[in-house]
């Protein structure tokens, strides 16, 4: 069986950080990441892009500013946080959340970090994305979008247009109100005023914290998949890559395009946080992600997401739960940055199972798999 690695790439976001090539601060910087897996960058406001870096996931979720515009954070959808301090052009990974059906992040004032997922999970991290805890579950399903509020207020939609609010830092939340049109894909608050986009371009609005809405414009495009806010105005994004603007959904005005396919979210440029803790050194480390599947069926082919710091020979070797080795995969070269392996797994008794990856210079990580008949 061959040991096969691939980067990471595909379109999945877009994200206005306010910073320039080389990590210089710029207001109306703004970044999309698409499905080559580069960096395109806009510093006149979304009206023109240019390749900026590569990027280490195809499955990113959501994007924030952590500390300051250069402090950038990325979630995947399936829970590996990623993060780059030097304005999106190198990314590490530093930690995960353990399901694989994360929709958006949000970093609160005193910097925890709050991943939720679309099945209503919100995990928290205290210590930059290194480690995380459940915080709460929503009773709503099909979740698709996160916000903080001006007040500190947490607010998460449903795909369906359910609204529901978290006034203690994600501990419980709260039905509030309901959009009456489907395939909502953000919600974001500008000036004080709620808003969410919905896919079909309609912008509804509420002024009483959630609890009525109304559609008060429409974007003119149908497959919108972003919204965000700049400078108090809401910017949102067709998966054609279309750039529009306005400062109250009502009235819409394009500004420009990205010129990719497949745009899926978007982020802005304000941090929220007034200090995020640096997390560990991820520059320097083997980082192994949850496999996937997880259970996994005995013979099943298994997924491992890892990042590596500098391209090296990498060896793989399945150990059952009293440490003997049970499977190993031959030591092969790997580049540097994420990189997927895929592994036919051999025939196996169900039970626990432990994986380890390790270079050529020792570095190791560890993971656990359960085995299914």
């Amino acid at each position: 069986m061959k040991l096969r690695c691939r980067f990471l790439i595909k379109v999945v976001a877009i994200l206005a950080v306010g910073a320039g090539l080389c990590g210089s601060a710029s207001a109306a910087t703004m970044f999309a990441l698409v499905d080559t897996g580069e960096l395109y960058a806009s510093d006149d406001g979304g009206s023109l892009w240019s390749v900026r870096a590569t990027l280490p996931v195809s499955d990113a979720a959501g994007l924030r500013a952590g500390a300051s515009p250069q402090d950038l954070l990325l979630v995947s959808r399936r829970g590996i946080l990623y993060r780059s301090t030097d304005a999106g052009i190198t990314w590490s990974a530093v930690g995960s959340v353990p399901v694989g059906d994360v929709v958006d992040l949000v970093v609160l004032p005193n910097g925890t970090l709050l991943v939720l997922s679309e099945s209503g999970w919100l995990w928290a991290s205290e210590d930059g994305g290194a480690t995380f805890s459940a915080r709460s579950g929503i009773t709503a399903s099909n979740l698709v979008s996160l916000t903080l509020s001006d007040d500190g207020n947490l607010y998460a939609v449903t795909r369906t247009g359910e609204v529901v609010r978290e006034t203690g830092g994600g501990a419980a939340w709260t039905v509030v109100g309901a959009i009456a049109v489907p395939d909502a894909v953000g919600i974001r608050q500008a000036a004080g005023t709620l808003y969410v986009l919905t896919t079909t371009g309609l912008t509804c609005r509420s002024v009483d914290n959630g609890v009525t809405w109304n559609v008060v414009g429409t974007v003119s495009q149908t497959g919108m998949s972003g919204l965000t806010t700049r400078a108090g105005e809401l910017v949102a994004i067709s998966r054609s890559g279309l750039v529009a603007e306005s400062n109250n959904g009502t009235a819409w005005s394009w500004i420009g395009t990205v010129n990719q396919v497949q745009v899926i979210a978007a982020a802005n440029n304000e941090p929220q946080a007034t200090g995020v803790p640096p997390g560990p050194d991820t520059a320097t480390r083997l980082f192994l992600a949850p496999p996937r599947p997880n259970p996994v069926s005995s013979g099943g082919m298994l997924r491992l997401a890892l990042s590596i710091p500098a391209e090296t020979r990498l060896m793989v070797t399945l150990f059952d739960p009293r440490g003997r080795r049970i499977a190993r995969r031959p030591m092969e070269t790997v580049p540097a940055g994420a990189v997927e392996i895929s592994w036919d797994l051999p025939r196996l008794s169900s039970g626990v199972y432990f994986l380890r990856a390790e270079t050529a210079e020792r570095m190791r990580a560890t993971s656990r798999i359960l085995v299914l008949p």
